[in-house]
């Protein structure tokens, strides 16, 4: 009989497929890449595989906000009915009004992006500050990198090769299997006392 063992590192729970983008290309590309693949942010590799930093949704938002000639056009939001009106998931589940404004389909058509992405290329808006960790971290580690950090994911490296990428939504799993043995609702959450 074999018995599971927890994961202890960053080797355990991280993700070996990692989508990676070129310095040379461009934001609407880049754009399209992370709706595609949902994702919101990729690790920028020049041609031999060196890291040269990363890339996300934020660094796009921040173009748009810095320069007013780069919007995504309409079509992308869609207004709920009434402020407060409830949603629901695809479980049939409640959600709050502020979780349904964002269309769950979310994705960038080539009509709504405008042609000024086309002028940027990821260079031009990465942070070329790359958060690397090893792969035989901690898992306690990688959790205080990524909260004390206030990032989105950690490139899990080892003498200088990407090995796969680590997020919070790779911990999660594990604080949820942790929290199991607590009594909790109908709905899942927690009985208060």
């Amino acid at each position: 009989m074999t018995t599971k063992t927890a994961p202890r590192t960053v080797r355990d729970v991280m993700q070996l497929h990692v989508m990676s983008v070129t310095p040379d290309m461009s934001v609407r590309r880049l754009v399209q890449l992370l709706s595609t693949n949902r994702i919101s942010g990729a690790p920028v590799l020049d041609e031999s595989g060196k890291i040269l930093g990363v890339v996300s949704s934020s660094d796009v938002l921040r173009l748009a906000a810095q320069d007013p000639g780069v919007s995504f056009g309409g079509g992308l939001w869609r207004e709920p009915a009434a402020r407060g009106e409830e949603g629901n998931d695809e479980d049939g589940e409640e959600v709050p009004w502020y979780f349904t404004t964002l269309d769950p389909g979310l994705t960038f058509p080539e009509e709504g992006l405008n042609g000024e992405l086309d002028d940027y290329l990821v260079e031009d808006i990465m942070t070329p500050a790359a958060f690397t960790i090893a792969p035989d971290e901690a898992l306690s580690e990688v959790a205080r990198f990524l909260y004390r950090g206030r990032i989105h994911r950690a490139l899990v490296v080892d003498h200088g090769m990407l090995l796969g990428i680590v997020t919070p939504f790779d911990l999660l799993p594990i604080l949820i299997e942790r929290e199991e043995p607590f009594a909790a609702g109908p709905s899942g959450s927690r009985r208060e006392g």
